[in-house]
């Protein structure tokens, strides 16, 4: 079924453009106007400022950082507004009437117009359907897909919520409206003007956009720039952070890092000294983590299955607690002289170093 939409939302690119670049502007502006007044700025009075330095810290400095970060948002940002405006465009297109909506006046069915969005719902607006009726009485209702019917929220009295009688009247540039509750003594008079008011173009636009939005290269400078003082941030961020944790770091330095073959030899030297035999590793699992499950065969008869698990488990954390695996959590398991577990591997310094503060 083809239903006129209302309104199309998404635009032309250069829409977005201009309605972004219209932001930075006014950003900037702002900014300016608000350098401006010196009382905004009397803190550095008591510095020793020339009156150009006085003007890169309370202007251009400030202003550069605004201009480069709006720079750096706006592709991102226009679009997320045209993705914005396309999906409403969508639900618009796939919207499905209610059937069987009829005219309050006369009763006869009535037909679909247009269909619209209800912003009331801004994450997932809600299509509505404007009926007309075909009788020619000119009566007309806005209906959800669902048949549920719009109602303007103005139309309810505010202390008893009746549905207020309208007495409008229309003179040549408003509309007089003269509401009453047929309830309560509530009574709202209210005026629209009708004037239609043109806008002032802005006479500094083009000026102003190229003075305040940067270009493709002047970005890009400013995304690089940007680029180098957040590593510079980062970069010492890393350096106190291990000046401050210097011996977990060392300890993290000195775990074994074995391979898996290195870790199986490793083990059976250990195990076999504890009536632990035939130790066989699985397949490992490969994902951030190598993972390898094993299994181990007891040769004691003397001890009962939790002395078994629990003399297991301290044998192989005590081998492994100078390298880089670990016991998994979920233990040990017995089943008939058979143990089983998991062993994870660690191999980046982050992980190494949680390992040496004691967080695996």
């Amino acid at each position: 079924m083809n239903i006129r939409s209302a309104y199309t939302y998404l635009q032309d690119r250069y829409e977005y453009e201009l309605r972004y670049d219209r932001f930075t502007i006014d950003e900037c502006r702002r900014y300016l106007k608000y350098a401006e007044n010196p009382e905004n700025f009397k803190k550095y009075g008591k510095y020793k400022v020339t009156v150009t330095g006085l003007t890169k810290i309370v202007t251009e400095i400030p202003l550069y950082f605004i201009q480069g970060d709006r720079y750096l948002k706006r592709e991102e940002t226009i679009n997320k507004w045209m993705e914005k405006d396309r999906k409403r465009d969508e639900i618009q297109e796939k919207a499905l009437p209610p059937d069987n909506i009829c005219c309050d006046t006369c009763h006869f069915l009535m037909y679909v117009e247009s269909v619209m969005l209800d912003h009331d719902y801004d994450e997932n607006p809600k299509p509505m359907f404007m009926f007309r009726c075909k009788n020619g009485c000119k009566q007309g209702k806005i209906v959800y897909e669902d048949g549920t019917h719009w109602e303007n929220p103005s139309s309810r009295c505010s202390n008893c919520k009746s549905k207020l009688i309208d007495h409008s009247k229309r003179t040549k540039n408003k509309v007089i409206f003269h509401d009453t509750c047929p309830n309560c003594s509530y009574v709202r008079d209210d005026e629209l003007d009708l004037t239609v008011k043109e806008e002032k173009p802005d006479s500094n636009f083009e000026e102003d956009r190229k003075r305040f939005c940067l270009s493709k290269e002047e970005g890009e400078k400013y995304r690089m720039s940007f680029w180098n003082t957040q590593n510079m941030i980062k970069f010492s961020e890393e350096m106190k952070d291990r000046e401050k944790n210097k011996p977990f770091y060392q300890v993290a330095a000195k775990l074994k890092k074995l391979t898996v073959v290195e870790l199986e030899k490793f083990l059976l030297q250990t195990l076999n000294k504890k009536d632990y035999i035939r130790l066989n590793l699985g397949a490992p699992e490969m994902g951030r983590y190598v993972i390898v499950p094993f299994t181990v065969q007891e040769v004691s008869r003397k001890r009962n299955e939790r002395e078994s698990n629990l003399i297991l488990k301290r044998v192989i954390e005590k081998a492994i607690e100078r390298t880089n695996w670990r016991l998994m959590s979920g233990g040990i398991n017995y089943r008939l002289g058979i143990l089983s577990g998991s062993l994870k591997a660690y191999e980046s310094e982050e992980d190494l170093l949680k390992i040496a503060q004691g967080g695996e």
